[in-house]
């Protein structure tokens, strides 16, 4: 009776053993595909068209193409504190915590299968992917930190960048205004800013004098004012003297 237990004990291993080898073929052939589409649709319509729609938040989110590769990313990367964050018992967090969490978790989900979008191939363009190398070229990101994150993929190539915003369509975009602003009052703020170029030895370089030098910049911020704090203004005119005073600034 043992050994008759022990071979079928072998012999429901080796069953198993199958079933797990094909639901592993199952599952990755149904990632693949997924990111296959994933990639096709990050693929489609020109440069310009893809940042276009990532400025004016029309794109669907990449989860869409991919539920299986996103809930198998979301299993493999649950620690405790996500536990404690989606458990409706625990009542530690506040409902603002948990709405900041939520968002934060998609976010990174969302980044990481864009990276995994471009690995499986480099003209992907998925929209965060697009958002990130736009606010590199924002916050003027010094080339090698650049050149570094394209080399892993995480961004676009400063080349990309600049090409398409070059493009007439991009030119001619504007920022949506707000609903709640004023159209003809905004807050300018400029301040001077200063660099100071040291030179250690003063010598000359192809013809040239190197020596210490102070380049004078300027920077700024635009707010548009609320609606609100010039809602008591009866002057009719006030808004068109600004509207002229703003355009010759410009």
């Amino acid at each position: 009776m043992l050994g008759t237990a022990e071979n079928l004990l072998q012999q429901a291993q080796l069953v198993m053993q199958g079933f797990l080898q094909d639901s592993e073929e199952a599952c990755q052939l149904q990632c693949s595909a997924e990111l296959a589409t994933v990639n096709r649709v990050s693929k489609q319509g020109t440069a310009a068209e893809k940042v276009l729609d990532c400025l004016a938040g029309s794109v669907k989110a990449l989860q869409t193409w991919a539920p299986t590769l996103t809930s198998l990313m979301n299993q493999c990367v649950t620690n405790t504190y996500d536990a404690k964050m989606s458990n409706p018992r625990v009542k530690q967090f506040t409902d603002e915590q948990r709405s900041r969490w939520e968002s934060r978790k998609k976010a990174q989900a969302l980044s990481l299968l864009s990276l995994l979008a471009r690995l499986r191939g480099k003209h992907a363009c998925p929209p965060s992917t697009i958002r990130r190398s736009l606010e590199l070229r924002y916050y003027h990101t010094p080339d090698k930190i650049w050149r570094m994150q394209a080399y892993h993929r995480e961004v676009l190539t400063e080349t990309w960048v600049q090409k398409v915003l070059a493009t007439a369509e991009l030119r001619a975009w504007r920022p949506p205004g707000f609903i709640h602003s004023n159209r003809d009052i905004e807050l300018h703020v400029r301040d001077n800013l200063e660099w100071w170029l040291k030179i250690k030895h003063n010598r000359h370089k192809d013809g040239k004098l190197l020596r210490s030098d102070i380049k004078h910049t300027v920077t700024g911020e635009v707010f548009y004012t609320p609606a609100s704090l010039t809602a008591d203004i009866v002057s009719p005119d006030l808004g068109h003297r600004c509207q002229r005073v703003r355009s010759r600034v410009n």
